[in-house]
């Protein structure tokens, strides 16, 4: 019987997941340009229990092909100083922690 890429996750567990993504949108998501990784990042969004997000402070607003899921499964988004305040004071409104770095 044929497996999907997805079903290569079953039954494995992550403390943390870094996640990457070239956008992150309220209305959208998370969104990521490569089809063929997304059966990848969503088993392993799925397998963790603490999702950080790298993402430069130019991917906030943006939208990629196909979104990973909504910004309310991260837990903390890891970013530059670039970040307006606007959207840092709203990912935290979403209970989201937002790290310089």
């Amino acid at each position: 019987m044929a497996r999907s890429r997805g079903d290569f996750f079953i039954g494995i567990f992550a403390e943390k997941l870094f996640l990457a993504t070239a956008g992150i949108s309220f209305e959208a998501g998370l969104t990521y340009p490569a089809i063929g990784d997304i059966y990848v990042k969503r088993a392993m969004i799925k397998a963790a229990s603490k999702i950080y997000l790298l993402a430069d402070s130019t991917k906030i607003g943006r939208m990629s092909f196909s979104s990973l899921g909504p910004v309310e499964l991260v837990g903390t988004l890891i970013t530059d100083d670039g970040i307006r305040d606007e959207d840092r004071k709203r990912f935290e409104a979403e209970g989201i922690a937002v790290l310089i770095a």
